[in-house]
This record gives C-alpha cells, sequence and structure tokens, in this order.
C-alpha cells in the first residue's frame, strides 16, 4: 500500500473514531512536495488534513477532525 492511501485510511479511521460522518473523497491542494490533503466531516464541518512531505515540524495527520468529536456524533 502506497504512503498516501495509508495516511488517508489512518486520518479516515481516527475521523470515524471520533465520530464524524466522512465519505473516502479527499481535496486536493498543491503539487509536489507540497501535496496536502483534506477531509470534511459531512455533520459538522471540522477537518483532516494530510500533508505527504511534512516539514521538520510539522506533522502528517492534522485538523479537528482527528482531535476532537463531532457535536452531532455519539
Amino acid at each position: 500500500m502506497m504512503r498516501e492511501q495509508r495516511l488517508k485510511k489512518k486520518a479516515l479511521e481516527a475521523m470515524r473514531f471520533r465520530g464524524h460522518k466522512v465519505d473516502r473523497r479527499w481535496l486536493t491542494y498543491g503539487d509536489y512536495p507540497n501535496l496536502r490533503f483534506q477531509n470534511v466531516c459531512d455533520e459538522c464541518g471540522k477537518s483532516a488534513w494530510i500533508i505527504l512531505h511534512p516539514l521538520p515540524n510539522e506533522i502528517e495527520i492534522s485538523g479537528e477532525a482527528v482531535a476532537v468529536g463531532c457535536k452531532d456524533g455519539p
């Protein structure tokens, strides 16, 4: 499995664990090497971000949707 797919799968798992309603469509921003992906919860609008090549002070998976629960979730 490619690194991009693995990171997307981990982010979706984290989002669903927090109760967010997400599909598998990712928005793409930038181009190589600054490629970033975003997915947004359909219920609350919180997002998760993936950075394929993070700088030393960045992390690969970030965003409110992987850190806090959905307001409409359980």
